[in-house]
């Protein structure tokens, strides 16, 4: 059996007739009608009903034929991949950030080799690790709460992967136009308490820093009104342009996607800060590509 064998059946099965088929794949009819009847003979099955006007499937033909569609598509499957062996690869996984998305922006217009492959995916905290495990994606960008790194980095190595921080990063109050702290230079406890806030991700990701607020019991963000929860970022974008909820998070740039539409508002009080990184595998050594990509974002205004 081989893998000509088996595309003569397919698309002799496909086209209804030897003759058809013939045509399609630039050969003769005898030849696809001699090769189907040693495919027949190897597997001890007729296939193939031979009619008047054309073939049809027995019984047993209908399963290998399935079958053999499978083999087929994974056949050309890898050919692709052999093709492409060549062209680097660069997969890159992220939790949304809009600033590392400005940044890997220029590093494709600019200064990613033209014969590289890039992917670029975005998930949660676990969803990330997965790929990383699943070799789906060679290096993940993360922020994750200051307070839980220690939890984070013990979860981590349970999964044989590791994280290294970029930039530490502030929590800040993001307003909208209709928002009563919209032109505060600053916001108290008491005005926090007052406000409508959207909580970004839900409970997806728990080691992150918007999942760790309502469980703060040491900081002004215990008790404060998470009326909204959503994971669609364009929801959020124009909640906030739009109504008066406010969104407390580290990793909007606001200024990259409205012009002065969305105010940054510093948190008066305690602080609570996130630590940007990547995750990578602790097996494995990071491809040419993905390096590349990182001494570009550190030398960026990513990690100033």
């Amino acid at each position: 059996m081989d893998i000509k064998q088996l595309q003569y059946f397919v698309t002799s099965t496909d086209c209804g007739s030897f003759k058809k088929a013939a045509d399609l794949l630039y050969t003769s009819q005898p030849h696809i009608s001699k090769c189907i009847k040693a495919l027949e003979e190897e597997l001890q099955v007729e296939l193939l009903r031979r009619k008047a006007r054309g073939v049809e499937l027995t019984e047993a033909g209908k399963e290998v034929y399935s079958t053999a569609r499978r083999m087929l598509k994974d056949a050309e499957a890898l050919s692709a991949l052999s093709q492409s062996t060549s062209r680097k690869k660069l997969q890159i996984g992220c939790l949304a950030n809009d600033h590392l998305i400005h940044v890997i922006t220029g590093y494709i217009q600019n200064y990613a080799p033209e014969d590289t492959v890039i992917t670029y995916t975005e998930g949660t905290l676990q969803e990330l690790m997965n790929q990383l495990n699943h070799h789906h994606i060679d290096i993940g960008f993360v922020s994750v709460n200051q307070a839980m790194l220690p939890a984070f980095q013990q979860k981590l190595e349970s999964k044989h992967l590791s994280f290294y921080p970029l930039q530490q990063r502030q929590m800040h109050l993001l307003a909208g136009p209709s928002s009563s702290c919209y032109n505060n230079t600053s916001v108290s406890e008491k005005e926090l308490k007052e406000l409508r806030m959207i909580r970004f991700h839900g409970d997806a990701d728990f080691f992150s820093q918007e999942s760790y607020i309502p469980a703060a019991g040491d900081t002004p963000f215990r008790q404060l009104d998470y009326s909204l929860h959503t994971n669609s970022r364009q929801l959020l974008v124009n909640l906030l342009q739009n109504t008066d909820y406010c969104l407390l998070d580290s990793s909007i740039e606001p200024g990259l996607f409205g012009e002065g539409r969305i105010h940054t508002i510093p948190v008066e009080g305690k602080k609570i800060f996130s630590s940007f990184g990547y995750i990578r595998s602790s097996r494995e050594s990071l491809s040419r590509s993905a390096e590349e990509l990182l001494q570009y974002i550190r030398q960026s205004d990513l990690t100033d």
